[in-house]
């Protein structure tokens, strides 16, 4: 499963759960003030159900994953 880092240190995450049919994206937010990370999930629940093999940050806002059915286009809310 991918794990990226983008120029702003977020990091960027999929992984699965050995045993279970469980995907989990997430991406841990870096807030450089106080030099934590915190895990953002809930934002990933549309695309849970596929295999994510590739992430691509672009931009700032604009993240891409890949898939063996396809890639899918994230745009970032916060």
């Amino acid at each position: 499963y991918p794990i990226v880092e983008d120029k702003h240190k977020n990091i960027w995450f999929s992984m699965g759960i050995t045993g279970k049919y469980e995907k989990h994206t997430f991406v841990a937010k870096y807030n450089p003030k106080t030099k934590r990370y915190k895990l953002e999930k809930s934002q990933f629940y549309k695309i849970s159900n596929y295999t994510i093999e590739r992430i691509y940050p672009e931009t700032d806002k604009l993240v891409w994953f890949s898939t063996p059915k396809g890639i899918i286009r994230y745009e970032q809310s916060f």
